[in-house]
């Protein structure tokens, strides 16, 4: 539940909302997780409740390594505590990446190796592209929102992901002050937005 009221948080709303949308289990509550016991999602390992989405930040060769360093033991922390989880990701990019920063840097190759080897990245775009025919010319996953969360992207400021780059090269170019940080969080949000559309998606194909 993303940018709700605060009295849509109450137990009996909650379960309202839970049996009519047909998602018992599955609804997440920011402003009252803690309070309530763990959903589906969460016992899974696909949503941290502490943090819903955790940023790694680059501006830097040197903090992209670190970056990459600091993600891989987040994933690793994950699997010890949720062994049977897996990585949910749109088309090719993510598991390119990896690959190209460990081989860039010289550092967890094996890991790196490991995750794909051990098919814990799981591309949707290639179910997508096998198992659907949705009428569109496009299957990218902003095209694909309006089958699973039509509101998407609703009164956000950066919406794709050209925008998200020219917005961060005027980041670069801006100088310290309010405008900049704001800049910064719309990124963020951007970014945040595809991984809350990517667990939409993985949710809504098993319901097919």
């Amino acid at each position: 539940v993303l940018g709700q009221r605060p009295k849509s948080q109450r137990r009996d709303t909650l379960r309202i909302i839970e049996r009519e949308s047909g998602l018992d289990g599955r609804l997440l509550r920011p402003l009252s997780a803690k309070h309530l016991p763990p959903t589906i999602p969460e016992q899974e390992g696909l949503v941290d409740r502490d943090e819903t989405f955790t940023a790694f930040w680059a501006h830097s060769l040197d903090e992209e390594k670190t970056a990459l360093v600091e993600f891989l033991d987040y994933l690793r922390d994950r699997l010890v505590e949720f062994p049977g989880m897996h990585v949910y990701h749109y088309a090719s990019y993510e598991p390119t990446v990896l690959k190209r920063l460990s081989q860039r840097y010289g550092t967890r190759l094996d890991e790196v190796d490991a995750l794909l080897r051990g098919e814990r990245l799981v591309d949707l775009y290639a179910v997508v592209r096998q198992g659907l025919r949705i009428g569109v010319e496009s299957y990218s996953i902003k095209s694909l929102e309006q089958l699973y969360n039509p509101a998407a992207r609703a009164g956000a400021q950066v919406k794709d992901a050209g925008s998200s780059i020219v917005e961060f090269e005027t980041w670069l170019e801006l100088g310290d002050g309010e405008a900049r940080t704001e800049l910064l969080a719309e990124i963020a949000d951007y970014n945040r937005d595809d991984c809350v559309s990517t667990l939409l998606l993985r949710d809504w194909l098993e319901q097919q």
